[in-house]
């Protein structure tokens, strides 16, 4: 617990942040347009696809009421496990203290700050199925165990179903394995 004391209070002073700044800053005209989208889940709707409506129905279907923080419910606890994820695929890959900077810049960059990390937007599910994706693949490259590849493949498929852009990822990929041999 000693160990990760530093983390537990990055979490716990940006979830604060977070929940008071979703308590009391009025939804937007695109929050209250993905908070309508939770009452009649489809599979794609004019303009987004499906987990906008999930991430900004989270807190109502968990709490019962709609409100201004019920509505981000779903977004800021999101964000948590994409800051953990983000600070996990750091440590992995370049060590504790690349870590804990990592974890410092997404409580603060205004991007993550006022953004993803306490709104509702398309982006929240985008970021974290972005970052499992590439936890997965650093997983089979690192341990070649083929059992990642399902995780892989779920998590490029629910970033889909979070924002069309996740296709890059796919594309990226495809190129990777045409360019760098040691990616095949």
């Amino acid at each position: 617990m000693q160990r990760y004391k530093f983390v537990l209070w990055v979490i716990g002073l940006g979830l604060l942040f977070r929940v008071v700044a979703g308590s009391i800053i009025p939804p937007g005209f695109d929050e209250a347009y993905y908070g309508i989208y939770s009452f009649h889940l489809a599979w794609g709707f004019y303009d987004h696809p499906l987990a906008v409506a999930i991430v900004a129905g989270l807190g109502h279907w968990l709490t019962g009421s709609f409100g201004t923080l019920s509505l981000r419910l779903g977004a800021i606890a999101l964000f948590i496990a994409t800051a953990l994820l983000a600070y996990r695929i750091a440590k992995d890959l370049f060590g504790e203290r690349a870590a804990n900077i990592t974890l410092v810049l997404v409580h603060v960059i205004p991007y993550f700050l006022f953004g993803i990390g306490a709104f509702v937007f398309p982006d929240n599910a985008l970021g974290f199925f972005w970052l499992l994706f590439l936890f997965s693949l650093l997983k089979i490259a690192r341990s070649e165990d083929t059992r990642w590849f399902l995780l892989s493949g779920a998590s490029l498929g629910l970033a889909m179903l979070s924002k069309y852009h996740a296709v890059l990822l796919g594309a990226g990929l495809v190129l990777c394995l045409l360019l760098f041999k040691e990616w095949r």
